[in-house]
């Protein structure tokens, strides 16, 4: 039993230095903090997120308001520089934005 418990703290100490080699926040948490802004009858439709830079494509039954996305994801802790713009018509919105680490 005391074997099984120092691994596993051997175990999480190990892992938790990977997550040192990258000083983002891992996607899950992200698309947590995206999907905690949009409005119920809103899905992500596209994601794409490198060294921190995301992007996503939201689409919803009315056009989206860009001014309020903007405003949205700027208030979200950790996002900056947050633009958007229409993405495949009037009804997507593609909001690009940069992640602090």
């Amino acid at each position: 039993m005391v074997n099984d418990r120092v691994r596993a703290i051997e175990n999480r100490e190990f892992l938790a230095g990977f997550q040192k080699l990258t000083p983002y926040p891992p996607q899950f948490e992200l698309l947590a903090r995206v999907a905690a802004q949009l409005p119920k009858d809103t899905r992500i439709t596209g994601w794409s997120y490198e060294a921190g830079n995301l992007q996503f494509t939201i689409a919803s039954p009315t056009s989206p308001d860009l001014l309020f996305y903007v405003k949205s994801y700027a208030a979200v802790k950790g996002f900056t520089d947050v633009t958007a713009d229409r993405a495949e018509g009037d009804r997507t919105l593609r909001v690009k934005l940069r992640v602090v680490p």
